[in-house]
């Protein structure tokens, strides 16, 4: 007895000190140690970077070179020269002007940076509604876990009614057993509930990337009573839903920088067939321990201006400026497919989340209606104006029914948040 006691001391003091988490919290950790987001970030750091080696074409490109030489000259008469030479240089090249080219393939790159910073918002949007979805999906574990323990007392009172008629005579053993047989069937619903709950917390955790509070966390939710339970305000119109996601989704922002990057890198592309100018500058030293006079000067110097053009490249210039285009058609279209798919998303889950609210309200009144219906067959069974089966669908039915209520209140919640992914919110 005094273990069963500190062991119920140990569990209470654990349960007190978990930390309840919202699905605020859940969501900042998610942003803060999930693998996805982490490789998104990745990517937009590297594009980041490309952006910057296309802008480097732009600036000055200073090279050094040095060299430390050994030789030896034979002359006729078995005269030897040894000779050790030290020469170093530096060389300029500055773009003066390129008709284009680098300035189209600057501004392509910035865009494509600017695509995968729309990419990386995408998946923190998706991060989000996967983390409500599944913390709404543990949520509805939990919750059922309350039905079912409600269950279990319902079918411990009704057994306690069996064997109390069948003591005074009223009732038969048939009555008891049944009542017995339904107990171990409640006993198994509420024990594959608490599972159910620790699987959903397990991907619950998947999705965060970590395990909060070393698991010693608690899903924080609402205690009060499953009919007392209230949705928000009217929904927003669907017209309103359609002009902010056609201004907020990433989606659509990714594809408008993937558009004007594929037309910058085609105008880079069309700038090939002109000539590129450059400033060209050189600075040579060199020192010659010989017994000779040097053969070379020990100091060269030179500035210029070096024109080049490519006349004829084999095609490769037409066909690398023809696949640029088709390249930024293709990315308008897309705009069409991804404006198209913004569309049907929002309208989707706009109608699913009425849809949702309808359910809940539906539920609420099978839920009064069940109670009701549950309370009568108890009194029919008291005066032996029903069977044991009547009152044991009755039961069910109001079981079933509290069941389906807590489904739909958290399905409205899931439908919510897939709203708010497919406006971009």
């Amino acid at each position: 007895m005094k273990r069963k006691i500190f062991l119920t001391v140990i569990l209470s003091s654990a349960f007190l000190s978990a930390r309840a988490l919202t699905v605020d919290d859940l969501v900042q950790i998610a942003l803060k140690h999930s693998p996805d987001i982490s490789i998104g970030d990745y990517e937009y750091r590297a594009a980041h970077q490309r952006s910057r080696i296309s802008e480097s074409v732009r600036l000055p490109q200073i090279s050094a070179t040095a060299a430390l030489e050994h030789g030896e000259d034979r002359f006729e008469g078995s005269v030897r020269n040894h000779s050790d030479a030290l020469t170093g240089g530096l060389r300029l090249d500055q773009l003066l002007y390129d008709f284009g080219r680098s300035s189209g393939s600057i501004e392509a790159a910035r865009e494509n940076e600017m695509l995968y910073r729309a990419r990386l918002r995408q998946i923190v949007s998706d991060k989000v509604y996967q983390v409500k979805l599944r913390y709404y999906d543990a949520l509805k574990a939990k919750t059922q876990i309350r039905v079912q323990e409600k269950n279990l007392k319902l079918q411990k009172e009704q057994l306690h009614r069996a064997e109390r008629f069948l003591k005074a005579g009223i009732k038969t053993m048939v009555d008891v057993t049944d009542a017995r047989l339904h107990l171990e069937q409640a006993r198994k619903s509420l024990s594959d509930a608490r599972y159910l709950l620790r699987l959903r917390r397990a991907l619950l955790e998947e999705s965060l990337g970590v395990i909060p509070e070393e698991g010693r966390y608690t899903l924080y939710n609402s205690q009060k009573e499953m009919t007392e339970w209230k949705l928000p305000g009217k929904e927003t119109p669907l017209p309103e839903l359609l002009r902010y996601a056609l201004k907020h989704r990433p989606l659509l922002q990714g594809v408008e920088h993937g558009i004007r990057s594929a037309e910058a890198a085609a105008r880079g592309k069309e700038a090939h067939y002109a000539p590129i100018l450059n400033l060209v500058g050189e600075a040579a030293a060199r020192h010659e321990d010989s017994k000779l006079p040097p053969s070379m000067p020990t100091r060269h110097a030179k500035v210029g201006v070096e024109l080049s053009w490519d006349l004829f490249s084999g095609y490769r210039d037409s066909a690398e400026a023809q696949e640029a285009r088709i390249h930024a058609m293709k990315a308008r279209a897309q705009k069409d497919r991804a404006m198209l798919t913004i569309r049907r998303e929002v309208t989707q889950a706009d109608l699913n989340l009425r849809q949702k609210r309808e359910a809940f309200r539906l539920s609420r009144a099978i839920v009064a209606q069940a109670k009701e219906k549950f309370r009568q067959a108890q009194k029919r069974y008291d005066n032996d104006l029903a069977d044991y089966i009547e009152l044991q669908e009755a039961r069910q039915s109001y079981i079933d029914a509290l069941s389906g209520l807590v489904n739909s209140y958290y399905d409205y919640y899931a439908a919510r948040a897939q709203l708010d992914r497919a406006i971009g919110r």
